[in-house]
């Protein structure tokens, strides 16, 4: 079950490799396979051989490509997180770019992909360091592929020189996963404009220096 299938490492990071033909399929076979395990089981019941069974391709396969269950949900997650979000908002007015990208956030926590796995490693972190961990890989690339919107503002001068874009996108993210994720609701759009409005007056501020 999960608990054994972490037993082991794989030779090489997954999702490193970027092969065609069979195991292309094989390795979208797997992925699928997991994301619908996850969706129905959660992250500490879905283990290899569900993952096997359902995807039709050999344990010994999964287990020779991926070294554990656990590899295979980190190569989904790193395939989900580098799937394009669309263009980042760009309104030349930061409060309302953290506003959209508010927005983006729910509606990327709100979807049967990637949602449903970070969902997934939210409940299983409480007990999973290899949880946790992918977890944080997952929200890093994100606030690093979106932190472009805090950068334009600096360089606009709507926001002192020094601030530190990663903290501006945190400040927006952090009470939104919090009502998401502890509060057990989805965000309004009243509650999203406030976010965006405390994270653009604590950067003018030079609170996030």
């Amino acid at each position: 079950m999960a608990v054994g299938d972490s037993d082991t490492t794989p030779d090489t990071a997954p999702g490193t490799r970027r092969p065609g033909g069979r195991t292309a399929r094989n390795r979208e076979a797997v992925l699928e396979a997991a994301l619908e395990l996850l969706s129905e089981l959660g992250y500490a019941a879905t283990c290899v051989q569900d993952i096997a069974n359902r995807s039709k391709v050999a344990a010994s396969t999964i287990y020779r490509r991926w070294g554990n269950r656990d590899g295979v949900i980190l190569d989904l997650a790193q395939t989900l997180v580098a799937e394009p979000a669309g263009a980042l908002p760009d309104t030349g007015d930061l409060e309302r770019d953290l506003a959209l990208l508010g927005q983006v956030i729910v509606d990327v926590m709100s979807s049967p992909r990637g949602g449903v796995v970070q969902s997934a490693l939210v409940a299983a972190g409480v007990d999973s360091p290899t949880a946790r961990k992918t977890l944080a890989q997952i929200v890093n690339r994100r606030v690093e592929d979106t932190k472009l919107i805090a950068e334009r503002a600096i360089e606009r001068g709507d926001v002192p020189a020094g601030t530190d874009a990663r903290h501006v996108i945190n400040t927006l993210a952090a009470p939104i996963y919090h009502r998401w994720y502890i509060g057990g609701e989805r965000p309004t759009t009243e509650e999203l404009h406030r976010y965006a409005r405390v994270a653009a007056h604590a950067a003018r501020s030079g609170l996030l220096s």
